[in-house]
């Protein structure tokens, strides 16, 4: 992690900058589940004081994404089955509501991009270029909110999606998966061309919930896993 120049920020941009740091890479996975966060080696990789570090942990035991522990420190909070169920059914209701109005108000610009990204996600997943996939597949989500042409819905999302990709992490890694959601994104996309609200609608309901099952199979197979080899 590299450090945060902070001579030229006042206090409150610095902790925010700590924070939004933190959260990251706590989303993104590089702290794992039952990862224990230390004030102080936090504090001294980021080149700062453990004060901005420490109300960042704060904040993020408010979010849910750490538990503090008297005596060790911040751990990382695991993901649960409930956490994903209620994740997607969010997902369902409110990216369903984004790709109703994108079906509605697309420019033909937002069109040919979602189109190109489904062609270049088919050659990551062949590929099983997994980073690249994701990457693709990020773009994919945000040219849909962009093209709903409602600002406070593109916001709402935005922030969502970073809830999204800690539930993606281990899901799009499975087999099959990447070439699974890229036909799922077609029928969006097919939808959304056809000019059909409703249709597009309910093809991103139907991949929230295709993404929602496969990670519970995932997330399963990982804790059956995990009991026989401490068996």
């Amino acid at each position: 992690m590299h450090k945060l120049d902070s001579h030229h920020s006042e206090p409150s941009s610095l902790h925010e900058r700590v924070f939004v740091q933190m959260r990251r890479r706590i989303l993104d996975g590089t702290y794992e589940p039952g990862a224990v966060i230390r004030e102080s080696r936090i504090a001294a990789e980021l080149g700062v004081s453990r004060t901005p570090v420490r109300e960042a942990l704060r904040r993020l035991e408010q979010e849910g994404l750490v538990t503090i522990i008297r005596n060790k420190g911040a751990v990382v909070a695991g993901i649960s089955e409930k956490d994903i169920q209620d994740i997607y059914a969010v997902r369902a209701l409110v990216e369903g509501l984004a790709a109703k109005w994108a079906a509605m108000h697309i420019t033909p610009e937002q069109l040919n991009e979602l189109e190109c990204l489904l062609m270049k996600m088919d050659r990551a997943a062949a590929d099983h270029d997994y980073r690249s996939w994701r990457e693709l597949d990020t773009r994919f989500h945000e040219v849909l909110y962009e093209a709903s042409h409602s600002v406070p819905l593109e916001l709402v999302l935005s922030a969502f999606h970073d809830y999204l990709r800690r539930a993606r992490l281990d899901s799009l890694a499975s087999p099959g998966r990447m070439r699974q959601a890229g036909e799922e994104h077609g029928a969006i996309v097919a939808a959304i061309k056809e000019k059909d609200p409703e249709m597009a609608a309910h093809a991103l309901a139907e991949h929230a919930r295709s993404a929602a099952e496969n990670w519970l199979r995932v997330h399963r197979a990982q804790l059956e896993s995990g009991s026989r080899s401490r068996a």
